[in-house]
């Protein structure tokens, strides 16, 4: 009888938890959200403080590639305010950086900063729903 009532209990607190919330979380959409936040102009700071920090974040390489100099992300590192600031005081971003933002197998994207901070663009990153043909659907 403990069992059946245990068993219940937990069907009920899992139903509960469903509709209060876990049923309309939608990360596609948090991700178009926090995407239509961003505009050209804002710096580094004014991104993080409306979208939230990324995971990760790569400063652009200029590479030699066939005689002709083509600037290429680098490794992507863990981000840390205080190290985007210092690299950017001194002066260790001189070709610019960016941030990943990924949401979900859908909505990925980059926001792409100058050698100062400040945003340029936004730029959609390759996800497994373009791989697939599923973009959109």
């Amino acid at each position: 009888m403990k069992l059946v009532l245990m068993f219940l209990l937990l069907v009920g607190v899992g139903l509960l938890v469903y509709f209060l919330g876990v049923r309309s979380y939608d990360p596609s959409q948090q991700g178009r959200d926090a995407k239509s936040k961003i505009a050209p102009g804002m710096t580094w700071q004014q991104v993080t403080t409306a979208i939230g920090e990324p995971k990760r974040f790569c400063v652009y390489v200029s590479r030699g590639v066939a005689g002709e100099a083509v600037l290429e992300p680098s490794v992507p590192m863990k981000f840390t305010p205080s190290v985007i600031q210092q690299r950017l005081d001194d002066g260790k971003m001189a070709d610019g950086f960016l941030f990943t933002y990924i949401y979900s197998r859908g909505v990925a994207f980059d926001v792409i900063f100058d050698d100062t901070g400040v945003a340029t663009h936004v730029k959609d990153r390759m996800t497994e729903a373009d791989l697939l043909q599923m973009k959109d659907r």
